[in-house]
Parts: C-alpha cells; sequence; structure tokens
C-alpha cells in the first residue's frame, strides 16, 4: 500500500501526458488513485464527462429531437475519448500542486517521517537489543517529548543532546534526575502539551471551566 508521503512524490512526477491518456482504459485512474492517493483526477474525468455528456444530449434533443440514438452514443463515446484525457490532465495538475503545497509545509511533512529517535527503539526492538541501561547520542535538533517518553520506557539511563543558548551557541548538554525532568518539562511544552492534557477528561474540564469562571469574574490567577 502506497503511503501518504510517497503518493504526494509521485504525483510530483507525473508531468507529461501518460497517465491522462491512460485514463481512457477501465482501472487506469483507480490505480492512479491508489499510487498517488488521490482521487482528483478520477473525479476530474468521471463528473466532467458526465457533465459534458449531458449539456451535449440537452443541445442535441432541442436541436434535432429525431437524432438517432445510436449516432447519439457513438457521438458521445467520441466526445468522452478527446474529454478524457483533458479533464484528468486538469485533475492531475491540481493534484500535483496540492501535494506540492503539503510537501512544502513543515508541519505536514514532518508528520509523515519517523524522528530518529523512534527509529532507534524500532530497530532495537527488531534485532532483539536491549536499550535498559544505555546512553543515546542527539545530533541537530533537541529531542521532542514523545521521543523522550519512548526513551524512557525501553530504559535509556543518558540523553545527550545539543545545548543551545541565547546567543545561538552549541554546547552538549547531560542530564539526569530532577534536571532531565524539568527538561523534559519544558520540550513538551515547546510541543503544545501542558500538564492537563495528563489528566482525565472530567478533571481537565472541570480546571478549564473553574479557570474560565475566574477570568469572567475578572480574579487575579496565580500559575
Amino acid at each position: 500500500m502506497t503511503t501518504k508521503l510517497e503518493g504526494f512524490q509521485n504525483r510530483q512526477k507525473d508531468i507529461g501526458w501518460g497517465y491522462a491518456i491512460a485514463h481512457i482504459v477501465p482501472f487506469v485512474g483507480i490505480y492512479y488513485a491508489i499510487t498517488r492517493r488521490t482521487i482528483t483526477p478520477l473525479l476530474f474525468a468521471v463528473l466532467g464527462n458526465l457533465a459534458i455528456g449531458f449539456i451535449y444530449g440537452v443541445i442535441v434533443a432541442i436541436m434535432n429531437p429525431n437524432y438517432d440514438e445510436k449516432k447519439l452514443e457513438n457521438s458521445g463515446t467520441l466526445i468522452g475519448l478527446v474529454t478524457t484525457p483533458i479533464l484528468a490532465k486538469k485533475g492531475i495538475e491540481k493534484a500535483r500542486k496540492e501535494g506540492q503545497k503539503r510537501l512544502e509545509n513543515r508541519e505536514i511533512k514532518l508528520s509523515f517521517m519517523i524522528h530518529a529517535e523512534k527509529n532507534l527503539i524500532y530497530n532495537a526492538t527488531t534485532y532483539g537489543v536491549s536499550l535498559k541501561g544505555s546512553t543515546v547520542y542527539i545530533y541537530g535538533l533537541p529531542c521532542c517529548s514523545e521521543c523522550f517518553k519512548g526513551l524512557i520506557q525501553v530504559g535509556v539511563s543518558k540523553i545527550v543532546m545539543p545545548n543551545i543558548d541565547e546567543h545561538g551557541k552549541k554546547s552538549n548538554m547531560q542530564c539526569s534526575g530532577l534536571l532531565s525532568t524539568c527538561i523534559q518539562h519544558e520540550v513538551q511544552h515547546c510541543d503544545g502539551i501542558l500538564i492537563i492534557d495528563y489528566l482525565s477528561k472530567l478533571k481537565k474540564d472541570l480546571i478549564i471551566k473553574k479557570i474560565s469562571k475566574e477570568i469572567s469574574n475578572n480574579s487575579k490567577i496565580i500559575v
């Protein structure tokens, strides 16, 4: 099964008229939809031909009510052979632009990728390697909160990652105990995760309701 990322990447290769013309052949549109993760060209071809066929039939019926049905069917088929590649090409171009737009969106692009820390855990599990008591070195961006939790769960005892100060200077930071907990807490804030997100829905709703009430009463809230 083609992944979303592979589908977006495959769309960028469809520059010519090959797949557009191939939409004339039955089931090619379905194959394209599966391998490109988009039904836009298929919808353009099917709905476009239905609309064109309907308009053509109405015009013929008005201009020549006695027009032979067999000739009308043959002419409609001929029109479909001409319009299908054009409509499919329009759909492919739209799908390509949409795919490129998503690939350029950092949040969407990163959601399709596996972080290096999770990749480490998956590979270690695959090959039967225990990470308990090990040290993990992280290069580049700091570890996200989800990867932090994964590394803790598999028993990693130490995480070494780059520390960037306010002047942009990098240095390695080694943390354990309370300091490591504090850093993980701050990383979670950067990921938009708050302490109340770990509470049950009932408790979370009660806290939000209470804070909202205090805000409406212009009360001072101490955080």
